[in-house]
């Protein structure tokens, strides 16, 4: 929708007590967006899914003397980060990003890119049941460095906790919005804050591991259970979603307000002589 008219909708929406109103862009980073419009035909559903959940972990450099430590590597095979224990090495494969902390407190932050390089590290203890060839593909991992901790890489939206969620795209199309009505109302922490989740989540992301109904959501790592009435790690515990009309105002709000964090990161990386 062009932004001219998404400015339209928001000014009617506001009017009245306009310095009374929190703006979208707060409402999005405080959870508070509106519920649906529940006499409107435009979101699609319900139907039903089921929730597991990813992060980014935090681990440290490997002992020198460590015979099983593994460098990240880049799509050309050449390290791009300190050694990591295998465990370690293997969780940033899981996960698909990792934080490095290195020996001087510095924070290094890398992103999985693609599994299309020669095998590296066998990580099958750490993944559980999942597919022989998803085994397979960790064994090769290749990595990026990010600018920052949530870089927004190729991203039109950088990963954003306890919004973003990893999901099937041929059964989430990638860019939905969803609202899952079971979330709505759920406490959780954040940056050592408490929100309470306003039900809207984006499917921005996917992985080989993902398949289905079931969602990936992106949380801090804060807490080891987060959202227990939602993250069950199980398709027996499912709950009700709906994909929320494109150009419903919250859907319009969360897509707006974090595209426009991925401009201002392009904006600020650009050489100046372009």
């Amino acid at each position: 929708m062009a932004l001219a008219l998404w400015g339209v909708m928001i000014a009617a929406s506001t009017e009245g007590p306009a310095d009374d109103e929190p703006s979208w862009d707060e409402r999005v980073s405080n959870f508070t967006l509106p519920g649906p419009d529940r006499t409107s035909n435009g979101y699609d559903g319900p139907f039903s899914i089921w929730s597991t959940q990813y992060f980014i972990p935090t681990v440290s450099t490997a002992d020198p003397d460590d015979p099983d430590s593994h460098a990240l590597l880049d799509t050309r095979g050449r390290a791009i980060s300190p050694e990591l224990k295998r465990e370690d090495w293997c969780h940033g494969v899981l996960q698909g990003s990792v934080h490095i902390k290195t020996p001087t407190g510095e924070i290094q932050s890398y992103a999985y890119v693609d599994s299309k390089g020669p095998t590296q590290a066998d990580c099958d203890r750490w993944l559980g049941q999942l597919s022989d060839g998803v085994k397979q593909a960790s064994r090769r991992a290749r990595f990026r460095r990010l600018t920052s901790p949530l870089d927004c890489l190729d991203r039109e939206r950088p990963l954003t906790p306890f919004r973003t969620v990893a999901v099937d795209p041929d059964v989430i199309p990638l860019g939905s919005v969803l609202y899952v009505d079971r979330l709505s109302g759920q406490p959780f922490r954040l940056n050592g804050r408490e929100f309470i989740h306003d039900g809207y989540l984006i499917a921005d992301d996917y992985g080989g591991a993902v398949d289905g109904n079931q969602i990936d959501m992106f949380t801090s790592g804060e807490e080891k259970t987060p959202l227990p009435a939602i993250v069950t790690n199980t398709r027996k515990n499912p709950v009700s979603a709906q994909i929320a009309p494109p150009d419903s105002l919250p859907a319009m709000a969360l897509k707006q307000t974090l595209s426009a964090q991925c401009r201002e990161q392009t904006d600020q990386s650009a050489p100046l002589d372009r």
